[in-house]
């Protein structure tokens, strides 16, 4: 009697069959690996993670606990009191803690990244420099800091990320200006793709303002660097209500600006709306709506006050190079009861 020879067919099926039995068995025991004896032990880990870190931003880095996780088959860590230092020990940033999701898919193709990033409290310290310079978070903004550049490239292809109760610490250290703190800020960053959101609330009341809404709407292109804004193109909106101008300084901190010079101090409460587009690092228009009370203007020599005031105005770039400034509305009026009013267009050259 012959045994029938198994076809190839047959012999193909088999192999093909023991080799996803294989790699089902490896899949498993990887899984069960990090599940079970790897990931507990990620606080073990902390002080070579934290010397990672020091690597590879040049600062002193500190945490004080990494506490591992699971959601169903989805890892997640919480990093509790981070903070960033200078060598003199001076604090640029910190934060309360930050849970965040690890995105399975994006191990398999060597990118880690994050499908939910949430940070609590943190503390931002933006300084004001000599020679107009603007640094947040121990790093000079400039358009040739590759760090900063990085830092946005890597938070642009997150799925997204939400800021809790931001603290804005602002320190002039030209010693013209105040110290401020704004605090109470929530942030969240939507990335779809190409296509950015980032949104900006202040949650509670601030010395000095009583309410900010801000968007920032912009695509980016697919090719070159992602955290080069010089090439991104949108809109950006802002609402403030209840900005009181006696602190102005502290918006001249983060503008890098002071009063104009024939301005010795302002007061009053402003309200204002403002969108503005750009492409590839230009305005391409602007618009505001402004609404003030109680405004009082020392201009030095003469003061100037005022019981309300509202302006429309529009700015359009130039084919020379400039801006064109374009008032639809404007109206005054003081306590006596003089009131001034323009009807029409008025259009400035800048």
């Amino acid at each position: 009697m012959t045994t029938p020879q198994s076809s190839p067919f047959a012999r193909w099926r088999g192999l093909l069959a023991t080799l996803a039995i294989v790699l089902t068995c490896l899949s498993a025991a990887s899984y069960a690996s990090v599940r079970y004896l790897l990931w507990p032990r990620l606080d073990d880990w902390r002080p070579q993670i934290t010397a990672l870190l020091e690597s590879r931003i040049g600062q002193p880095v500190s945490i004080g606990a990494l506490q591992p996780g699971w959601q169903g088959f989805v890892p997640t860590v919480s990093i509790e009191d981070l903070s960033l230092r200078s060598a003199a020990g001076e604090l640029h940033l910190s934060l309360a803690q930050a849970h965040a999701s690890l995105d399975l898919r994006s191990l398999l193709r060597g990118a880690p990244r994050f499908s939910q990033l949430r940070l609590e409290r943190p503390v931002v310290v933006v300084e004001r420099l000599p020679g107009k310079r603007i640094m947040v978070a121990g790093r000079i903004l400039d358009d040739s800091n590759v760090v900063v550049q990085a830092a946005i490239a890597w938070l642009l292809v997150q799925d997204g990320l939400t800021v809790h109760d931001l603290s804005v610490r602002f320190v002039d250290q030209t010693g013209a200006l105040a110290s401020r703190q704004l605090e109470g800020v929530d942030l969240e960053l939507r990335n779809r793709g190409l296509h950015h959101q980032v949104l900006a609330s202040l949650e509670r009341p601030a010395v000095g303002l009583e309410g900010l809404r801000a968007v920032l709407d912009f695509r980016r292109p697919d090719h070159g660097p992602a955290g080069d804004w010089r090439r991104w193109q949108g809109d950006a909106y802002l609402a403030l209500t209840g900005l009181a101008l006696k602190s102005f300084d502290a918006s001249a901190v983060a503008l890098n600006g002071d009063l104009p010079k024939a301005i010795a101090s302002a007061n009053g409460l402003i309200d204002q709306l403002a969108w503005a587009g750009f492409d590839k690092g230009a305005l391409t228009e602007a618009s505001a709506k402004l609404q003030a009370s109680r405004l009082a203007l020392d201009l030095g020599a003469s003061r100037l006050a005022l019981q309300s005031l509202n302006a429309e105005a529009s700015l359009l770039p130039r084919a020379d190079g400039g801006y064109q400034l374009r008032l639809s509305q404007f109206s005054a009026g003081d306590k006596q009861g003089f009131s001034i009013a323009t009807s029409g267009d008025a259009e400035i050259t800048l």
